[in-house]
């Protein structure tokens, strides 16, 4: 018998290769890492743990074809990137995402890298190439564009980093920049001011700014509308004086400036619509600086432009003095802070509140009011936000409450450190029909049922309490009722 065995193992023809990508676009496909997957981090028979760390670091930095599915370019290296892209066409990069890029710094401000490049920003989302990756790589910074064409620049941007903006014309699309968080900018960066004097511009001084550096660059300054004075405590009122010169400014901003005792110079100002003068808190004799005086107010109420005024700073004035407030007709938001609201009296409210046209009245540390002033406020009709905070001591009582209870208009109210305010007062506050939002932090004797009373505004959204005798049971029962969110802090 004769049996055939017949072992013809015929081998598999080897698999054909792939084909390779075609030119367009064939450097966006060409080098990629390996992914990491269940594979790779299995470990292999017979393999030490230093071996097992090699073949992962190896990995990390192996280059593969790319075959599709996600971004090409997040493991590229910055050399890589330069030999690449000497070879790419401004067609090849207009759908590019380079903030996905893994440099530390963003490719679009990297004149090694993209000098030689020109995005299509028609195509290109801002959000994607103007993001910026930190130095630690945890997560993005904010974003620099918006898609309404306001560029905010990061704090950390550089001279040399802004001069590329410029010279590439990245700015062609927007219509406002502002610069008023830039820390690392030096003084020689407001040479490059003119060349935006199509846009809204907002900027901060730098804090190291001299009143001779001022006087230089001041023609550059020509078309700011926006100016912030931080931290300036090298500028003198010699250098502050120069600010007159700057006719088309419509907001400007004072903090911590320590040398600033005059502001004559705001007269020249025609145009200026926001003020806020906040003070130096920390000078040697413990008091804030600068002092508004009377002759400050008569300055401030020459400014026919004026829109909203914030002083953060003393109140130096007399009755005469406050008078002048009488006179800024067009004022719609006034804020008296800090010093501000410790000087103001009864009767400096009664002379705030001959303002018909305020919509905003903001007043912090005012420990000198008392219930009898609340009655002025029925004068301002239009009143749509009011906060009346005290941080020490309150003479505000439920009477308080049942003053602000004719204001009809009134939508946001804060009443902070209110602490003899009762349930009752929240009876008074809960005719307010109009009321959307109520703070009432600091005040220890409300209970559920003064929170109760608030189910009646059906036009409240949002509650803050906070030290009260309020249980989470009044919380959710209003919330429930009334779709009130409300926040105990």
């Amino acid at each position: 018998m004769s049996s055939s065995t017949s072992s013809s193992s015929s081998s598999a023809p080897p698999p054909s290769p792939s084909p390779r990508p075609s030119c367009f676009g064939f450097l966006f496909r060409l080098f990629r890492r390996k992914p990491a997957d269940d594979q790779q981090r299995r470990p292999c028979r017979g393999e030490t743990r230093r071996e097992r760390s090699r073949r992962v670091k190896s990995n990390k930095s192996a280059i593969s074809v790319y075959n599709g599915g996600g971004n090409p370019f997040t493991s590229f290296q910055i050399d890589i990137w330069t030999n690449v892209s000497k070879y790419l066409r401004c067609d090849d990069v207009m759908n590019l995402r380079l903030a996905s890029l893994g440099i530390p710094r963003a490719v679009t401000l990297n004149p090694a890298l993209t000098g030689h490049l020109t995005l299509n920003l028609d195509k290109c989302p801002w959000e994607d190439w103007a993001r910026k990756k930190r130095l630690d790589h945890d997560h993005l910074a904010r974003i620099w564009c918006g898609r309404e064409g306001v560029i905010d620049f990061p704090r950390d941007i550089t001279n040399s980093e802004l001069e590329i903006f410029l010279f590439k014309d990245y700015l062609g699309k927007a219509t406002k920049v502002s610069f008023g968080r830039c820390q690392n900018l030096t003084v020689a960066w407001l040479e490059l001011l003119h060349e935006m004097r199509h846009l809204e511009i907002e900027v901060g001084l730098p804090s190291c700014i001299t009143d001779e550096e001022l006087s230089r660059y001041i023609p550059s300054l020509q078309h700011v509308t926006r100016l912030n004075c931080v931290g300036c405590s090298q500028l003198t009122d010699d250098g502050f004086n120069q600010l007159g010169r700057l006719r088309d400014l419509k907001e400007l901003y004072f903090l911590h400036c320590k040398n600033l005792t005059s502001l004559a110079f705001l007269g020249n100002l025609d145009r200026l619509q926001n003020l806020s003068i906040d003070g130096m808190l920390n000078t040697p004799n413990k008091k804030s600086t600068p002092v508004v005086t009377d002759s400050m107010l008569a300055t401030i109420s020459g400014m026919q432009s004026l829109r909203s005024l914030v002083i953060a700073t003393r109140l130096n004035v007399t009755g005469m003095g406050l008078v002048h407030f009488s006179n800024m007709r067009k004022l719609e938001s006034l804020e008296l802070e800090r010093g501000a609201g410790e000087c103001l009296t009864d009767n400096g409210l009664k002379v705030v509140c001959g303002l018909g046209r305020l919509r905003s009245l903001r007043i912090t540390h005012c420990e000198n009011l008392t219930d009898r002033s609340l009655n002025y406020l029925q004068h301002l009709h239009e009143l749509a936000s009011l906060e009346l905070s005290c941080w020490d001591s309150s003479n505000f009582t439920d009477e308080g409450a049942r003053q602000l209870s004719e204001l009809r208009s009134l939508k946001h109210l804060t009443l902070v450190g209110w602490d003899k305010l009762t349930d009752r007062g929240m009876y008074y506050l809960s005719k307010i029909k109009s009321l959307e939002s109520l703070n009432l932090r600091f005040a220890k004797h409300i209970s559920d049922e003064g929170v109760d009373h608030l189910q009646h505004l059906k036009s409240l959204r949002e509650l803050k309490l906070a030290d009260c005798s309020v249980t989470q049971k009044a919380k959710f029962r209003l919330k429930r009722v009334s779709g009130v969110n409300v926040t105990v802090l």
